[in-house]
């Protein structure tokens, strides 16, 4: 992927809070009809990892309902992992899951998680991320008011062990007006044709 985001640059939210209490919009309130279907994007690699469940429960439980959720799991995953994820797919007809043959880098995992997306923008998830519930819609609502951007960027918090955040890792750039969403590792997220323009993911560009 090779996309400059300096042309076409678009925030979430300013303040943190905004992410969980928005006072300015709510998806029950507001007509969806203008608003995009948001693919977001879960590579799944390795051993076991209970933030996988916590990150996929983050996407059931959002506020806006139009998304799809894309994971893709190499074939170094365990028989617990794929149960766990068809058991997602089989609950939510939203969740969709391919599992790869042969262990893979993360940027091939990427790359078929993005073949699956069906959405006008692509949201980037990792195992490590939970979103806030009203993180989709926020990032629908930006996207649908900047039809020109491209990129969606904000600051982030990391977490290390369940229930507990460590220090910000990617703050909010000069020419960002996000703060640093709770639970939330990054929220990055793109318009799904021009990341295929772009050829998808290279080595070391995955985004999780």
């Amino acid at each position: 992927m090779s996309l400059d985001p300096s042309n076409s640059l678009f925030a979430c939210p300013p303040a943190p809070s905004a992410f969980d209490a928005p006072p300015d919009g709510d998806p029950a309130e507001e007509s969806l009809s203008k608003y995009p279907l948001v693919s977001v994007l879960l590579p799944v690699r390795g051993a076991p990892d209970p933030r996988v469940n916590r990150a996929i429960e983050s996407v059931v439980t959002q506020d806006y309902p139009l998304w799809q959720l894309c994971v893709a799991c190499d074939g170094s995953a365990n028989l617990q992992t794929r149960q766990m994820l068809e058991e997602w797919s089989a609950r939510d007809l939203r969740i969709v899951v391919r599992f790869l043959a042969e262990p893979g880098d993360l940027s091939r995992v990427a790359n078929a998680a993005l073949e699956m997306c069906r959405g006008e923008i692509t949201a980037f998830l990792s195992p490590g991320d939970e979103l806030p519930a009203k993180a989709l819609f926020h990032l629908a609502r930006k996207a649908a008011s900047h039809p020109d951007g491209d990129v969606i960027l904000s600051g982030s918090e990391a977490i290390e062990d369940p229930g507990r955040q460590s220090a910000p890792i990617r703050g909010a750039s000069s020419n960002l007006e996000g703060g640093f969403p709770p639970r939330l590792r990054h929220l990055e997220a793109c318009r799904t044709d021009r990341l295929r323009e772009t050829g998808g993911f290279g080595i070391d560009e995955a985004p999780c």
